[in-house]
């Protein structure tokens, strides 16, 4: 674990979801909402590049879906709506058969002291229906997912819009970010707030321009982080 600043106290705690409280989810799910899309607005043979915008969140902006959109002469919020409700309803059917499963260090947080929340940039009802089936509603305090339009896309991290809507929420002024990418960490200093990435098998990505606060490899290292006076 890195700490560039030394312990501080924290007045909430805010986590990414997906690779930090449960399982990502599976490629061939993602493949198969995508496809669904484009086979909505017959389009049967889409160009890889249109393909990759709809497929991960790194490619995604509303410029690029509008270029999509453009291309197969579908409305850009027709499009984008469509390819978060089928998104969507592929996640939470995965959820139902078993899959996304809650990491088992995620009962550390039951010992966490401040307001936690959940910031992702899933879809909202992905969000919800992760925690409704989990039982995690008794463990956070407020959880966000991302509209399922244009605009909740142009605020998705690293913008830090959603971040600092949750951090109004929880009246929180000094939270810890914890994320798995360094979108998330980027999203974190944006908002004018510390950050952890956690890194499950190790690996952290090296970049000279985004460093977090400090980097965990389990959430079980954050019980230091939030309570460093209960370490000594």
């Amino acid at each position: 674990m890195s700490d560039s600043t030394g312990p501080t106290e924290y007045d909430a705690l805010l986590l990414d979801m997906d690779g930090v409280l449960v399982e990502p989810t599976p490629g061939p799910v993602l493949d198969s909402a995508v496809s669904a899309t484009f086979e909505a607005f017959d389009v049967d043979d889409p160009d890889p590049e249109a393909y990759e915008v709809l497929r991960s969140l790194s490619a995604a902006t509303p410029q690029t879906v509008d270029r999509v959109g453009r291309t197969y002469d579908v409305d850009t919020e027709t499009l984008w709506r469509m390819r978060e409700r089928i998104a969507a309803d592929r996640q939470i059917a995965t959820l139902d058969e078993g899959g996304k499963r809650v990491y088992d260090d995620v009962v550390t947080l039951r010992s966490v002291e401040v307001a936690v929340g959940v910031v992702s940039n899933n879809q909202q009802r992905t969000v919800d229906a992760i925690v409704s089936r989990n039982g995690l509603d008794s463990q956070f305090d407020a959880w966000s997912g991302l509209d399922p339009t244009v605009e909740g896309l142009r605020r998705a991290k690293p913008a830090p819009c959603y971040i600092e809507a949750m951090l109004d929420e929880l009246d929180a002024e000094t939270a810890l970010f914890v994320g798995d990418s360094l979108s998330d960490i980027h999203a974190a200093q944006l908002a004018g707030i510390d950050s952890a990435l956690l890194c499950r098998n190790g690996d952290s990505p090296e970049t000279a321009e985004i460093e977090p606060t400090y980097d965990l490899t389990s959430l079980s290292e954050l019980a230091e982080l939030m309570h460093p006076e209960s370490q000594h």
